[in-house]
């Protein structure tokens, strides 16, 4: 008696008859004796990093969480790729996000501020400041000398 003449294999299996029975090559995404179940790509967990998994037919899809990327959310984004430190800074990758550590003299969230040093008004006597990246020059007024003003000419200490 052949078995397969019922035609048991279901979802497309070929029937392979044998002694006192049958047995059901299934076709990719189907298990069971008959190939009556549908796998669950999703069963096994496969997305990683919190990823949602979907399954469909013969597969799945990952959803993948902010930050990650891959079939299954297996790479984290590098947010430094991009270079988004200015002026000399360093980008510091993080998950979904980075942090510039900024050079001397430059500060904001990208170091795209340059610090104005002049602003504590560091020049003493009526002098003007001058900003510098990281520092700053006084330009003094007559009689007065030094790196912040403070100084008399030798020429004019007698008249104060």
């Amino acid at each position: 008696v052949d078995e397969c003449e019922l035609l048991p294999c279901q979802n497309g299996g070929t029937c392979i008859d044998v002694v006192n029975g049958y047995s059901c090559l299934c076709l990719s995404g189907y298990s069971g004796v008959a190939c009556e179940t549908a796998l669950n790509g999703c069963l096994a967990f496969p997305c990683l990093n919190g990823g949602t998994c979907t399954d469909f037919f013969n597969g799945f899809k990952c959803t993948c969480t902010s930050g990650y990327v891959g079939p299954v959310c297996e790479t984290e984004l590098n947010e430094c790729a991009s270079e988004p430190c200015q002026n000399g800074g360093t980008c510091i990758d993080g998950v979904d996000s980075y942090s510039c550590l900024c050079a001397i003299g430059f500060t904001g969230d990208d170091c795209q501020t340059q610090v104005n040093e002049c602003a504590s008004l560091p020049c003493a006597n009526g002098g003007t400041c001058v900003d510098l990246v990281a520092g700053y020059r006084c330009e003094c007024a007559a009689l007065f000398r030094g790196p912040l003003c403070l100084g008399l000419l030798a020429c004019c200490r007698s008249l104060f």
